[in-house]
């Protein structure tokens, strides 16, 4: 649960920093995990 906090505290710092770049990273993540959790 604190790893989740943390990695949620990194993605709102990118988002903070820089929504572009921050989209990008985080994009083709949701898209693995959605496809992840689908072929479950």
């Amino acid at each position: 649960m604190k790893t989740l906090k943390i990695l949620l505290g990194v993605l709102d710092y990118f988002f903070v920093k820089n929504k572009i770049i921050g989209f990008i990273l985080v994009l083709p993540i949701i898209i693995i995990i959605s496809l992840a959790l689908y072929l479950i």
